[in-house]
Order: C-alpha cells, then sequence, then structure tokens
C-alpha cells in the first residue's frame, strides 16, 4: 500500500528558509529540527496547504487536533493503542461514554468520558466529517472493517459512524485493486509529540503515554465521592 499525496514542490524552499531563519537567529540545531517537524506536521495536517494560505483558525484546528488526543488518554484512561483504533461511533456524549473495542484480552468495556472533554471533541468530530466529506465526493471514504462486519455490511466502509475518530492525513492505496482509504493515526506521532514535550517541560522524571494512563487511575478515586 502506498500514500497519497506526494510532497508540494514548494516544501524545499519553504524549509531552507525556515533553516536560513534560525541560522541567522543563532538557534540551536535540535530546537532548529523541531521547529521543522511541526510545521512538517501543520502542513501534512492541512492537506499540503502553504503556511502563507494559513491563518489563526487552521493552526488552532491542528493544535487541538494533537492535544485532543493526549486529553482523551488522560480523561479515559485508554491505552494509546485503544485511542488510535477508536471509530466515530465509539463514543457516546449522551452517556458520556467511550466504547473500547477488543481491548486488552479482545473484550469490550466502557469508561467515562469527561465533561471537559465533550466540546473538543465535538469540534474535532466536525473536521473527522469534513475529511470523510473530501474522500467520499473524490470517489473514496472506505475505512478497514473486521472481516465479519464487513462482509455482513457491505456499505458500512463508507459510512461517517465507522471511521477513525483520528485519521492519518494520508489516504492509502491498494496497489492491486486501487482502492484508496484511510488508517487510523500512528500511535508513534502521538508518542513523540509528548515526548519532545516532556523534555520541553524539564520534567527531572520520565514520563510518555502510558503515564497519563497510570495518573487517570491515581486520580479517579479522588475525583469520586465517597458513599
Amino acid at each position: 500500500m502506498t500514500q497519497v499525496p506526494a510532497p508540494s514542490p514548494q516544501w524545499p524552499k519553504l524549509l531552507e528558509s525556515l533553516r536560513d531563519e534560525l541560522r541567522v537567529r543563532r538557534y540551536a540545531p535540535r530546537t532548529g529540527k523541531t521547529y521543522e517537524s511541526w510545521i512538517r506536521r501543520l502542513i501534512r495536517f492541512h492537506h499540503l496547504r502553504h503556511p502563507r494560505e494559513m491563518g489563526t483558525a487552521e493552526i488552532h484546528q491542528f493544535l487541538t487536533h494533537m492535544a485532543v488526543v493526549v486529553r482523551l488518554i488522560y480523561g479515559t484512561g485508554l491505552r494509546i493503542e485503544e485511542a488510535m483504533m477508536l471509530r466515530v461511533k465509539d463514543l457516546d456524549f449522551e452517556r458520556r461514554e467511550v466504547i473500547v473495542r477488543a481491548g486488552k484480552g479482545n473484550k469490550d468495556r466502557r469508561t467515562v468520558l469527561p465533561g471537559r472533554l465533550v466540546e473538543p471533541l465535538q469540534q474535532h468530530l466536525k473536521m473527522v466529517k469534513s475529511i470523510h466529506a473530501k474522500d467520499l465526493s473524490e470517489g473514496w471514504g472506505k475505512v478497514l472493517l473486521p472481516d465479519a462486519l464487513a462482509r455482513k455490511y457491505v456499505s458500512a466502509a463508507q459510512e461517517c459512524v465507522w471511521q477513525w475518530v483520528f485519521p492519518r492525513q494520508y489516504r492509502w492505496r491498494n496497489r492491486q485493486t486501487g482502492t484508496q482509504g484511510r488508517h487510523h493515526l500512528d500511535k508513534s506521532v502521538i508518542q513523540k509529540a509528548v515526548r519532545k514535550a516532556v523534555l520541553a517541560s524539564g520534567l527531572s522524571k520520565p514520563a510518555g503515554c502510558h503515564t497519563f494512563r497510570h495518573s487517570f487511575a491515581t486520580h479517579l478515586p479522588q475525583s469520586t465521592p465517597m458513599c
């Protein structure tokens, strides 16, 4: 399977200008690489648009997208793999629940959806639906389903409720059939972002995505009133 689309020819000029500017300002090489990494992600997130075409709204969408993944892990106690594999239908805003399908031990379970995450997630899903609508308009919009479901519900792969909550920026293409769709976001994207944030914060103790799950387990009893 291959990824589309190809990088824009404007990228090299943009990144070269960025490197020149950072050298003039005497930024450390490591800092420069971090800036370049985030700019690449911003551009990919907005389908290879040039930063000159973006404003505050686009940057806010990108930052919200990155933050909501991390906040969901802490607020629900999900494993990072479980968070990445959530589908739109797994978020129950009315009951304030998140449904985990085939989690550890291949079992389904439910966990709490904090009230403070409802609005950010709903805003995030508007973007997800926009991406899906664009894919459909271009003749694609399918998502991979478990074999049994794919056979039983033939058209489900194109329905919005089955799409990933955190889709990748690029579509994949099956070289044999030509079929395109979207995978969920790779967990390494979030792991790297959290790692960089930890280093930038100057924390003396090691921390990562799984730390949020432990924090959830620690803080949940503290926030639950005693009977």
